[in-house]
């Protein structure tokens, strides 16, 4: 039974710290940080994929940038300072410019400083696990306001279709072998009252 459990496990979390979502996720979560990888070279993996999802980010905002200014980039040429130089050479020269200084501003800032943040935040301790993940990000923002908006994205509630699920389940249990001349009407307000009853005695406390 042990190996049968064991075997099972291997095969469906074996890959964990291989998947970016779940290694962010992990690291941006005050309660654990990089604390319980398996060992060193996963933790420093999972510092890399989040590097390389802030190169992501800042690759992304450049681009609605651009996209929002548009006028910005398409300054007709005659602006320019005339040069003895020819026209290609220049264009050149310029394009060459523009592309070191866009790479260096852009594509290295927000990352290094993304960087410098996460080591500062994984040296602090970490908080007791019954303390909010959210509500430590929602104090510690303007430390960390790169890491903060990130971790409203990993730590954020996935999506999921259990609820709906339930909800037809309890059908079921209303429109019983006992119960089976329940009119549709009435069958609806059950079930509106079995979901929804509890919501309300949860909002007078």
């Amino acid at each position: 039974m042990k190996n049968t459990l064991l075997g099972a496990l291997q095969k469906r979390f074996s890959d964990m710290e291989q998947n970016p979502l779940y290694c962010i996720a992990t690291l941006l979560d005050p309660r654990y940080k990089d604390r319980f990888f398996s060992n060193a070279d996963a933790g420093r993996q999972a510092k890399e994929m989040f590097v390389l999802e802030m190169q992501h980010m800042s690759s992304v905002q450049v681009l609605q940038a651009q996209a929002a200014t548009p006028e910005v980039l398409e300054k007709p040429a005659t602006k320019r300072p005339r040069t003895e130089q020819q026209p290609g050479i220049s264009m050149t020269v310029d394009s060459v410019f523009q592309e070191i200084a866009y790479s260096s501003t852009f594509e290295n800032s927000v990352p290094t400083a993304a960087t410098i943040q996460l080591e500062a935040y994984l040296g602090k301790v970490t908080v007791p696990r019954s303390d909010k993940p959210l509500a430590y990000w929602a104090v510690n923002k303007l430390r960390f306001p790169t890491l903060a908006q990130k971790a409203q994205k990993y730590l954020s509630a996935p999506c999921s279709s259990v609820e709906s699920e339930r909800l037809f389940s309890a059908a079921s249990h209303i429109l019983t072998d006992t119960r089976n001349r329940l009119i549709t009407e009435h069958a609806e307000i059950l079930l509106f009252l079995k979901k929804n009853l509890p919501l309300a005695f949860e909002l007078e406390k």
